[in-house]
């Protein structure tokens, strides 16, 4: 879950005590390695978390954070960065080219069940915006919730920075077996909801995976009502057998989701495709599915069928 473990720190520091900071990318422009919305929390103690592009401008940032008075950026402090040597603006030290934004905070005491409630929207896959500007962090209601990060400002004490947090898509993987594990870990990691399904309970791979969100366990012949249609729906059908995959595939492909890719050997796929075919299932509506999952990498064990089909949905996702 992506920024989780930035938020995490800073409860733990705020619980004990300890001063940490918050790095924040409010805005980004040309080939910046900080992206809009990038993280990192700094604490007094040495801990670290998350990333705002890394580099030498980052070094930078972790050091005057460490080096800072805990009142000294006891409110948001805005500070736009030029990754190029050739510019009259405040240089970054970095010839990426591009600039940067980065708020600069000292988490107080009094933010932490903010906090507390972030770490708990994150972790339950529910969005939750926040905005901050020169006076703090504040978190809003979910009515009118903006979809992109985004940067509005008119000098160095009238900005406002509003962005949502949580899991925008969903990645339904239909099966929990290694390949299900490796594939929610790396999904989790990229800001997806991960619920998984199963027809068998009690599964060692199941209760090893503390990256999904929800954990559902049905016949593979009644998913339909399980699946929700919609452009940030991705499904991932990696059972272990011909037989489960092809009673996941009829339940499905006839939802529109954003991605449906099937795993398997080209022979099972096309002997499932003609099962379908055979009873009434279009060709253009088995076209539509991606088959055999993923990118094709030769990849072999579970964790690089897991990292090939992530980067086909991320792929897909950011057309």
């Amino acid at each position: 879950m992506r920024d989780l473990a930035v938020w995490q720190l800073i409860a733990d520091c705020l619980q004990k005590q300890t001063s940490v900071f918050l790095l924040l990318v409010v805005d980004s422009q040309g080939s910046s390695p900080g992206r809009r919305s990038f993280k990192m929390a700094v604490a007094a103690d040495g801990r670290l978390a998350g990333s705002i592009g890394g580099g030498i401008m980052e070094h930078n940032f972790v050091e005057r954070a460490r080096s800072a008075s805990s009142n000294e950026f006891d409110m948001p402090c805005l500070e736009r960065l030029v990754h190029h040597k050739n510019t009259d603006a405040q240089q970054s030290g970095m010839i990426c080219s591009g600039e940067q934004t980065v708020v600069m905070w000292s988490v107080s005491a009094e933010h932490l069940s903010d906090i507390q409630t972030i770490i708990s929207k994150l972790k339950s896959g529910k969005l939750l915006q926040i905005q901050f500007d020169d006076t703090g962090l504040q978190l809003l209601p979910d009515v009118a919730i903006h979809r992109d990060a985004e940067l509005h400002y008119a000098a160095e004490n009238d900005w406002l920075y509003h962005e949502v947090l949580g899991t925008e898509n969903t990645a339904y993987i239909i099966g929990g077996g290694h390949v299900s594990l490796a594939l929610s870990k790396i999904l989790s990691e990229l800001n997806f909801r991960v619920v998984v399904f199963d027809d068998r309970e009690d599964l060692i791979t199941v209760e090893r995976n503390q990256y999904l969100h929800e954990f559902n366990c049905v016949a593979y012949d009644s998913l339909s009502e399980c699946v929700d249609a919609g452009d940030n729906q991705f499904v991932f059908i990696v059972t272990f057998s011909a037989l489960d995959d092809e009673a996941a595939l009829r339940q499905i492909i006839t939802k529109n989701v954003r991605y449906l890719g099937l795993m398997g050997s080209p022979a099972k796929i096309s002997r499932i495709f003609k099962n379908m075919h055979n009873d009434g299932f279009p060709e253009d509506l088995l076209a539509k599915v991606r088959a055999p999952i993923g990118l094709h990498i030769n990849s072999q064990t579970p964790e690089e069928i897991a990292i090939s089909i992530a980067a086909e949905a991320i792929w897909v996702k950011n057309q």
